[in-house]
């Protein structure tokens, strides 16, 4: 069995969200665990998830 992984339009279009949102949120630490081939970068299906859960807690902090 293989891990699902995406590349970051693949993550972008699946969030629905564009590149430079992604790129806003890595740069201010927010984006989801990369993993780097080289020069290719990838997001697997479990760093989705928690990216997922960190920007619910952030939701759900600023809230409260």
């Amino acid at each position: 069995m293989r891990d699902v992984v995406f590349t970051v339009d693949e993550f972008c279009k699946n969030n629905k969200i564009c590149r430079a949102t992604y790129y806003n949120l890595k740069n201010r630490g927010m984006g989801p665990a990369e993993l780097r081939l080289g020069r290719a970068v990838r997001i697997t299906q479990d760093a989705e998830a928690a990216w997922h859960r960190k920007m619910q807690a952030t939701v759900e902090e600023v809230r409260t």
